[in-house]
């Protein structure tokens, strides 16, 4: 994170001294890019479509003195990544926060963006924050645990509108699939697990995945 760090305040430095010299003309950006990597042949990030990221860098923040600490400890590929991608800053603060909570990769903060996490979470979080004032405690904190995070299910193919059983049906054959990858060890225990109450019998919505000493099935 120190080196991110460092990085980001070269790079905003960069972009601020494009953004000071840029009545020197069109192909200012061109002849920086040529002849930073003239200087250091070594050293990659000086193309011209990465100082095109850094001059918006500094043109969204004008004051690195007050650059959220998030932004300033992301890989500059995250943070160019969220420049070009998102553009509210409460947005963008809040995929960075993201990113280093959860260690997301470039890949996965980019899928993420692409899903519109952040819209969803706001409008799940919307949604679950009258459990804190309505319910009591604890059942109010789990209650907002339960809905604060959102589920994709592009991934299974289905329709907007798909029943909980196409839902279930889709699941299982994915995770199938994914256990069948990880070869020995692994096994699909059930669906629909059966359980009794008193004199009435239910089924649980569950898919477990056990550890068998030997087992490949």
């Amino acid at each position: 994170m120190a080196i991110n760090k460092e990085v980001i305040k070269l790079y905003w430095h960069l972009g601020n001294q494009i953004i000071e010299k840029q009545n020197w003309g069109s192909k200012l950006i061109e002849t920086l890019s040529h002849d930073l990597q003239n200087a250091f042949p070594e050293t990659s990030g000086f193309s011209v479509r990465n100082l095109h990221r850094m001059r918006q860098f500094a043109a969204r923040f004008s004051d690195i003195s007050i650059l959220p600490q998030t932004v300033a400890q992301l890989p500059w590929g995250h943070t160019s990544l969220l420049i070009h991608k998102v553009k509210d800053n409460k947005e963008l603060i809040w995929y960075a926060e993201q990113t280093i909570e959860q260690g997301w990769t470039r890949l996965t903060l980019e899928q993420q963006v692409k899903n519109g996490l952040f819209q969803r979470q706001a409008i799940n979080e919307t949604k679950s924050s009258n459990f804190l004032t309505r319910l009591p405690n604890p059942q109010s904190k789990l209650a907002h645990e339960i809905l604060k995070q959102p589920y994709n299910f592009d991934f299974l193919g289905l329709h907007d509108d798909a029943h909980e059983r196409e839902i279930e049906h889709a699941s299982i054959e994915h995770i199938t699939k994914f256990l069948l990858e990880l070869g020995k060890g692994f096994a699909f225990v059930g669906r629909q697990v059966p359980i009794g109450l008193e004199e009435s019998g239910y089924f649980v919505n569950r898919v477990q995945n056990s550890l068998i000493n030997g087992a490949g099935h």
